[in-house]
């Protein structure tokens, strides 16, 4: 290659190139809190599931054992790919392909312990119900509640915590 650049020296260009000012932002952390995976749960799952399967096993519906494999092999999937990260000032809520929210954290109100059993991105029944603004909530279970609690309040130290003890709810209350 005559009068141009080489691939070589082009290529030592590209991995030489020192970030632009914006480019050089400092990186951000996310940080992932998996849900906690109840025994509740998991049994209810395994009792219907397997009770199910017995039956169709034993009068030999096959067609009808496979479409419950199919779904134990989806509900372990949701089981196993519900998380929830923080990044700056955004709080995702993940459940497998189905559910991916995004909360900004600044408009978080309040934090409540509950084992509320309606059906949320929630993996146990030893869970946070999360209040935000203007009308919004979401039922979570984090595994480390307690860390993922301060992280919240380290990013919006506002938040109204209310825990199940019998003192009463305190504002930003330390864990």
């Amino acid at each position: 290659m005559s009068g141009g650049l080489s691939k070589v020296h082009l290529a030592s260009v590209f991995l030489t190139h020192s970030p632009t000012p914006a480019q050089n932002k400092k990186s951000h952390t996310l940080t992932t809190y998996p849900s906690k995976i109840g025994s509740g749960l998991v049994a209810i799952f395994v009792v219907i599931l397997g009770g199910i399967a017995l039956l169709m096993a034993f009068e030999a519906a096959w067609a009808g054992l496979g479409i419950i494999a199919l779904v134990s092999a989806f509900v372990i999937h949701l089981f196993r790919t519900t998380y929830y990260q923080i990044e700056e000032k955004t709080l995702r809520v993940r459940c497998g392909f189905l559910y991916d929210q995004r909360i900004d954290i600044i408009q978080i109100t309040t934090l409540s312990e509950t084992n509320n059993p309606i059906s949320s991105p929630a993996t146990s029944l030893d869970r946070l119900e999360i209040r935000y603004k203007p009308h919004g909530s979401a039922i979570i279970s984090p595994k480390d509640k307690k860390g993922f609690i301060q992280h919240l309040l380290t990013l919006q130290p506002n938040i109204e915590v209310r825990l199940k003890t019998s003192a009463p709810p305190h504002r930003s209350r330390k864990i």
